[in-house]
C-alpha cells in the first residue's frame, strides 16, 4: 500500500500518500516536527491532541480517525482503529486492502497490551471475519521468562501495600505519608489514578503533565488534579527519577507536612519469574497449563523515611498474553516489529511463534 505506519524518522518516503501513526510514544513519533509538510497523519482523538500540543505540527496535515468503526482512507483502503490498551490514545490498525480482485486485511498493534476483547472485536473475531493476513506484531517480550502478572493484579497488590503501611501508622499520621508514582510522559495512568481513588487524595502533577492529561479528555481524571504539593498525598514524576538520590531531596522539601515517602516503580522489567513456572514446552498447551505469576512487588533498600517498590506493571503484553492472541486468530503471516535487529533473533521468534 501507498501508506506507512509509526515511519517518520524516513522523512519524505517516495510515493508515500499518507502516515499512521499509532501512540505519541518518542520511539513511534521519532522525526515528526513542527516542520513536518509530507503527507497526512492519521492517528487517534487523543494522540492528534498530543500532536498538535507537544510537537506544534500543522492542524491542517492532520486526520483524527473515529475508534471501531472502518474509515475509508482511499477507494482501495479503510482502516479501523482498536484500543491497543497501552498508553491513552493507542491503537491498533487494521486495514483492508482491495488490491487485484483481492482483498487483504493487515492487523498492526503498533506496542500493546492484548486481551480477549480485542480478539473479540466486531471487526476482527473469527469465524465472522476473514483471517489475518499479515500481523505487525508488537514483540518486546517475546521471551518465554517475560510471563508477568496482568495490570489489575498489580494494582490490587500496591493497593494491599499502601493498606499495609496506613494500618502501621497512627492515623493522625496517615496523611504525611506521600505516595509518588513515576511515569511516562504518557502512560501508568492507571495506576496513580487508582491509588488516588482508594485512598481519596488529589493528585499533584506538574504544569507540563497536567497539559498532557487534559489531552487525554478523561473528566474523572481531571478533576483530581491539582497544582498543589501539599493538597496532594498521591504525586507524579517521571519514572527515571524514581531513585534515591532524587526522592530524598524531594521529600525534605515537603518536609514536615510530609514526613515518609513510598515511590512507586511501575515497569515489567522489574518482574523475575519463578524457576517452578518456566517451561521449555512453548506450545499453546503447555503455556496455559502453566500456572499465573504472583505480582510480587520488589522492594529496593534505602532509608527508613523513603522507600521505593518496584511493581511488575507493563503496558506491553506478556509472552502468555501475546501466545493467547496470536493462538485466537487465524493469520497467515507474522511480521515482528521489535527485537528485530539481527537475522537470528528473528529467527529465533519465528520458532517460537510460528507453531502458534
Amino acid at each position: 500500500t501507498p501508506y506507512l505506519v509509526d515511519a517518520f524518522s524516513f522523512g519524505k518516503v517516495n510515493g508515500c500518500e499518507g502516515y499512521f501513526l499509532t501512540h505519541y510514544h518518542a520511539d513511534h513519533y521519532m522525526g515528526l516536527t513542527k516542520s513536518w509538510a509530507h503527507g497526512p497523519i492519521y492517528c487517534s482523538k487523543v494522540t492528534a491532541n498530543l500532536v498538535k500540543m507537544k510537537l506544534k505540527v500543522d492542524p491542517s496535515y492532520i486526520v483524527v480517525i473515529p475508534m471501531d468503526v472502518p474509515f475509508v482512507v482511499d477507494k482501495d483502503t479503510t482502516v479501523v482503529l482498536v484500543d491497543a490498551n497501552h498508553c491513552p490514545g493507542s491503537v491498533l490498525f487494521l486495514f483492508t486492502i482491495k488490491k487485484k480482485g483481492r482483498t487483504l486485511r493487515h492487523l498492526h498493534t503498533g506496542d500493546f497490551r492484548a486481551n480477549p476483547r480485542m480478539c473479540l472485536h466486531p471487526h476482527i473475531r473469527q469465524p465472522d471475519n476473514p483471517p489475518i493476513d499479515c500481523l505487525y506484531l508488537d514483540t518486546t517480550y517475546m521471551a518465554p521468562n517475560h510471563i508477568f502478572p496482568a495490570q489489575q493484579e498489580c494494582i490490587n497488590v500496591v493497593s494491599d501495600l499502601l493498606d499495609m503501611w496506613l494500618s502501621f501508622t497512627k492515623k493522625q499520621d496517615n496523611k504525611k505519608l506521600l505516595i509518588v508514582v513515576g511515569t511516562y510522559t504518557i502512560g501508568k495512568e492507571r495506576i496513580f489514578y487508582d491509588i488516588a481513588k482508594r485512598i481519596n487524595s488529589k493528585i499533584y502533577v506538574t504544569s507540563e503533565k497536567k497539559r498532557i492529561i487534559l489531552c487525554q479528555e478523561n473528566p474523572e481524571l481531571e478533576t483530581l488534579l491539582t497544582r498543589d504539593q501539599h493538597e496532594a498525598q498521591v504525586h507524579v514524576i517521571p519514572l527515571g527519577h524514581i531513585k534515591q538520590e532524587h526522592l530524598k531531596p524531594y521529600l525534605a522539601s515537603l518536609e514536615p507536612h510530609f514526613t515518609s515517602l513510598i515511590a512507586i516503580r511501575p515497569t515489567g522489567w522489574s518482574f523475575y519469574p519463578p524457576a517452578a513456572i518456566l517451561t521449555k514446552d512453548l506450545s499453546l498447551e503447555s503455556l496455559f497449563k502453566q500456572p499465573f505469576a504472583e505480582p510480587k512487588i520488589k522492594i529496593n533498600t534505602g532509608p527508613e523515611k523513603v522507600k521505593i517498590y518496584s511493581v511488575p506493571y507493563s503496558e506491553h503484553s506478556s509472552f502468555r498474553e501475546l501466545a493467547a492472541f496470536v493462538g485466537s486468530l487465524e493469520i497467515r503471516t507474522i511480521i515482528p516489529t521489535v527485537n528485530v535487529s539481527s537475522l537470528e533473533s528473528r529467527n529465533h521468534m519465528e520458532s517460537i511463534y510460528g507453531p502458534w
